[in-house]
């Protein structure tokens, strides 16, 4: 089995400084050019700078708060386990990757060990690493802490290539988030450690010095949509299927979850599986507690609360663009019908029970899996609600009365129109911009009511791809996705030939 060598690396390093976007044909580097190292060519993925914003200008609130997690970073050096676990961290080659995440996987992952798991981790190296950040850290090419500074890092032998390399998003970071939901969805049992690891390699970044807090917020974004992708390729889900099978014969036999009885006293309170078993694909003890994940709410006098304020502020200036107003107002609505009209021009055909029946129970069942994301953080923290905070109205004065007594963060809404858009876009890759796009800007809408702070959107898209990769491994999703799939084909495939009939007819009548 070929691996992925420091030489292979050292060309993406290189082609990420000196690739020219109009002239791709002697750089470009996917499946065309190096079949081993890619699933996915350049076209196929999403262009980052279409989704995230831009990076934080000098002398915004934003920026203000890079520079205090860059200083946060430097204290933590002082700390030598985790300064000699953030170099580490460094490595990103595939054995590199598969040391850092292997005890929270539970096994060793290695070519030797887990060759078919390890092969994955290999062939999506580029993927992950090059096409899903190349774009956006071309277009912005954002200087580097370390270089602002001109103070030294944790990893000084990277710093020649780094210099010249963008920082915005993090590459590292996306490699990292990307395996992570991946060995997440292939051993669900141990999502927590996995994910939490994953999660931290980001970190590391700023702790090294090497990266700014935003470049890695917004590559863990990009990171759910390159694996919402790789699972829309067929290569990538065969061998997934090996890594999974190679798995199940090392792990110990557990009982699923989903077959779990209640306690006594549950038949009342618990809303999953259990209970409502055709509104919830997973139980409550099968997802993701985000108050293991995420950091806590920003504290009031703190930078990132300021920045939260000035979103807030923003939010209501928007509701002076009538249209922006009305579409924030639209998706406040989450019902069946209405998450499905959300999407539907963006997924290039009406979504609903008639036109679309497999993929309307599909997204239906998963609906209430998405509220089981938030549960217990929001019931952990109760954060108050801006409006509620600021006693201001909203753009939906009918929902503030049981808002007040629901937390904030993370954002509900956000959670479902991302694990939505995420799903969607695996369906139909060939709308995955404009899919991710309307996914993202429900989570804004969000801001723009006045009834969630920014904090709580950025941290509910997280939330959302735990919760999609935990999907992944329940068999029933699996099965109805499938079946999604093959509907969308069908669909396809009857307006082609109708295409080609309408053009022939024209042809015969001239």
């Amino acid at each position: 089995m070929k691996r992925f060598v420091n030489r292979f690396f050292l060309i993406l390093a290189l082609s990420a400084c000196y690739f020219n976007l109009n002239a791709q044909s002697e750089t470009v580097l996917d499946r065309s050019t190096e079949p081993d190292y890619f699933y996915l060519t350049m076209d196929e993925v999403l262009d980052g700078t279409y989704l995230i914003p831009a990076p934080p200008q000098p002398g915004s609130i934003s920026f203000e708060i890079d520079e205090e997690r860059y200083i946060w970073g430097k204290m933590m050096r002082n700390d030598t386990a985790r300064a000699n676990l953030a170099i580490r961290d460094a490595d990103y080659t595939t054995v590199g990757v598969a040391k850092a995440l292997s005890q929270a996987f539970g096994c060793t992952i290695s070519a030797d060990n887990t060759p078919e798991l390890f092969k994955l981790m290999d062939n999506m190296s580029g993927d992950v690493s090059y096409l899903c950040s190349i774009k956006a850290k071309n277009y912005y090419k954002r200087m580097r802490p370390f270089v602002l500074y001109d103070e030294p890092t944790l990893t000084p032998d990277d710093e020649i290539y780094l210099r010249d390399n963008g920082s915005y998003p993090s590459g590292h970071t996306i490699i990292a988030w990307a395996n992570a939901l991946v060995l997440a969805e292939i051993n669900p049992e141990r999502q927590t450690e996995i994910l939490q690891r994953g999660y931290d390699m980001g970190t590391s970044r700023v702790i090294c010095g090497v990266h700014w807090q935003s470049d890695v917020d917004n590559g863990r974004v990009l990171a759910t949509t390159i694996v919402a992708r790789l699972h829309a390729n067929e290569e990538f889900q065969k061998q997934l299927q090996l890594a999974k099978q190679e798995f199940a014969t090392k792990r110990p036999s557990i009982k699923p979850t989903s077959t779990q009885t209640l306690t006594k006293g549950q038949s009342q309170t618990v809303n999953d599986h259990r209970t409502q078993p055709n509104k919830y694909y997973l139980t409550t003890d099968e997802v993701l507690n985000g108050t293991l994940l995420l950091p806590e709410p920003p504290q009031p006098g703190s930078l990132a609360f300021k920045r939260d304020v000035a979103r807030y502020k923003w939010g209501k200036m928007m509701r002076n663009d009538t249209a922006r107003a009305n579409l924030a107002i639209r998706d406040a609505n989450l019902s069946p019908d209405d998450l499905a009209k959300h999407f539907s021009n963006a997924y290039g055909m009406a979504i609903n029970a008639d036109n679309t029946p497999e993929l309307y129970k599909l997204l239906t069942n998963m609906r209430g899996d998405c509220s089981l994301c938030t549960r217990q953080a929001k019931k952990y923290y109760m954060r108050m609600r801006p409006f509620a905070l600021f006693d201001e109205p909203t753009l939906t004065p009918k929902d503030e009365k049981k808002l007040r007594t629901n937390g904030s963060y993370p954002s509900g809404h956000t959670v479902t129109a991302w694990t939505y858009a995420l799903v969607l876009a695996e369906i139909n890759p060939a709308r995955q911009t404009e899919i991710l796009q309307r996914g993202y800007d429900m989570g804004t809408s969000r801001v723009i009511c006045g009834v969630h702070w920014q904090s709580d959107v950025d941290n509910g898209r997280i939330l959302a791809s735990t919760i999609v990769a935990r999907l992944h491994a329940n068999a029933e999703f699996q099965q109805q996705m499938a079946k999604a799939k093959k509907e969308l084909s069908e669909i396809q495939n009857k307006a082609n030939k109708k295409a080609k009939s309408s053009k022939k007819k024209v042809a015969v009548a001239r």
